[in-house]
């Protein structure tokens, strides 16, 4: 259990943020409690890691997965995140991803092959750099804590519930590996 403490979804590495004056770390954190779990959980003593958080966690979990499969090396490493979803536009603002961007650093974490420092961009680069992987997505339809926090409305076309829809049905076509779980639920958290 890794705890919530540099306000970045465990991605950021800017200790002198210029959007916020706060220490974004997160990435910095992460990389080095996995680096610590990797010497306690090695090959022979383990087949698989799962790395699962959920809201910023979540978030967390699929920003950091690239690193945690390096680290792990040979043994497969599986995502489940809850309450994140990786939405695109237009449900999810870009101003607001590059927001992330510039206040986390985001540059600096980011895999050098991926794209974009966008979730959803990031998950369809991870969707095809690991193909033997696994990635799950457990999203409440009406969760309001996330669309607060995304900026993405509940209701209309342009809703949480149609965002989600929209991407499980755009992996569902594209990405045998990657899965998402929806519930009719206005719960956060599973």
């Amino acid at each position: 259990y890794i705890p919530y403490c540099t306000a970045d979804f465990h991605a950021g590495n800017l200790p002198n943020s210029p959007t916020d004056g706060l220490s974004h770390v997160g990435y910095v954190n992460m990389t080095k409690a996995l680096v610590y779990l990797a010497g306690i959980f090695s090959p022979s003593s383990t087949t698989e890691v799962v790395l699962m958080g959920g809201s910023a966690g979540g978030f967390g979990a699929l920003w950091n997965f690239p690193q945690a499969q390096a680290i792990f090396g040979m043994i497969p490493v599986t995502l489940i995140a809850e309450s994140a979803p990786p939405l695109s536009a237009p449900y999810l603002s870009s101003a607001l991803e590059e927001s992330w961007r510039m206040a986390w650093g985001l540059d600096e974490t980011k895999q050098a092959a991926a794209p974009s420092t966008h979730l959803f961009p990031y998950l369809q680069w991870m969707a095809q750099a690991y193909p033997s992987n696994k990635f799950s997505f457990i999203e409440m339809t009406g969760d309001a804590t996330v669309a607060s926090f995304l900026g993405v409305s509940l209701f209309g076309p342009n809703s949480l519930s149609n965002g989600l829809f929209a991407i499980r049905q755009r992996f569902q076509k594209n990405s045998h590996n990657v899965n998402f779980f929806l519930i009719p639920s206005l719960a956060h958290g599973y």
